[in-house]
């Protein structure tokens, strides 16, 4: 691994063997938490709110985008987890 935590290292990997080294939100959290391996991650909250995977990604992608190695282009009009996710360094 580099010097990243696990969350923001798998992140950059799975990025990195991307071939424009960006692919959709919802199909990174796909990639990180496969729901036949990680079930839980993939419901709701009994009391509301988003999958279980949904706010440690967004907390690592914006630690990322602060940190100018990766950041979530969104669509006009679309909100947090509607865009592309892209690296923006080179392979770390």
């Amino acid at each position: 691994m580099g010097r990243f935590r696990p969350l923001k290292q798998r992140i950059i990997d799975a990025l990195t063997a991307e071939p424009e080294r960006r692919m959709s939100y919802h199909s990174l959290a796909y990639k990180l938490w496969p729901p036949e391996q990680h079930p839980k991650a993939w419901n709701y909250s009994s009391n509301g709110g988003p999958p279980g995977w949904a706010m440690p990604l967004g907390r690592a992608l914006r630690e990322l985008k602060e940190a100018k190695l990766a950041y979530e282009s969104v669509p006009r009009g679309g909100g947090a987890g509607h865009g592309d996710v892209i690296l923006l360094t080179p392979a770390l």
